[in-house]
């Protein structure tokens, strides 16, 4: 079964013999029909560390992430995602800053059967799960989206604006890295082709399509941030 969701930083290094190490910062390989006719943006000054004790916090263009909050009480975003109160565990929060946009974000996982342990606050099941995550601030209704695993193990969904709805299927391959079966980023597409995508390796990029403009671009980056701060679980739990 393919990894759940997103995938740390992650870097090959190689030592030749006049012993110096060449190290390569992987990064997803971005479709064609994604990049052409968008405008991607990178993330800046994010740190490699993840969790309740560092620094989240980073810029991504006229965009400001703040305030990620891994013991955050997810609760209100579970009901607006449809996810069983029962079967969710954890969640953390995050604030969306700038450019005329200031929204709040929220995410959360949805386990089935045994799980195990994300730390802080958050665990997955080990047979199903599904991410989701949410957007209040702006002036229409809030935005979400929501993946999981279809019967092939392939992890896909739906990105819901308050323009559109979108599908949001998951990327696995990358540059720089031998695949380990977890998605490295997120593509999403309507009826007329690709939209954008998300990258999850760190530091990470966004891609929008060209006419995707002001509030729509604003509560598409802002879904895109709650698949950029996923942590998975270790593989070593």
């Amino acid at each position: 079964m393919k990894g759940f969701l997103g995938i740390g930083l992650r870097a090959l290094c190689a030592a030749p013999l006049s012993a110096l190490i060449a190290c390569t910062t992987a990064q997803m390989v971005v479709p064609p029909e994604v990049s052409k006719g968008s405008d991607v943006v990178a993330a800046e000054d994010r740190s490699s560390m993840s969790g309740a004790l560092a620094d989240e916090s980073f810029k991504l263009g006229k965009l400001a992430i703040d305030d990620v909050d891994r013991d955050w009480d997810s609760g209100s975003s579970a009901g607006v995602l449809g996810f069983s109160s029962d079967r969710t565990e954890g969640g953390y929060q995050y604030k969306v800053k700038g450019d005329g946009a200031d929204l709040t974000g929220g995410c959360v996982t949805e386990k089935r059967d045994k799980s195990m342990s994300l730390g802080s606050g958050m665990s997955i099941g080990t047979t199903f799960a599904k991410l989701g995550c949410t957007c209040f601030g702006g002036e229409g209704e809030p935005t979400k989206v929501v993946v999981s695993a279809n019967n092939d193990n392939e992890y896909a969904g739906e990105v819901t604006t308050n323009t559109g709805t979108y599908q949001i299927k998951a990327l696995y391959e990358a540059e720089g890295m031998i695949s380990n079966g977890q998605p490295t980023g997120y593509r999403i597409d309507g009826e007329a082709g690709s939209r954008g995508a998300v990258e999850v390796l760190k530091p990470g990029r966004v891609w929008f399509a060209k006419d995707i403009e002001g509030v729509e671009r604003h509560e598409l980056a802002c879904l895109y941030v709650g698949l950029m701060l996923y942590m998975p679980p270790d593989a070593t739990d």
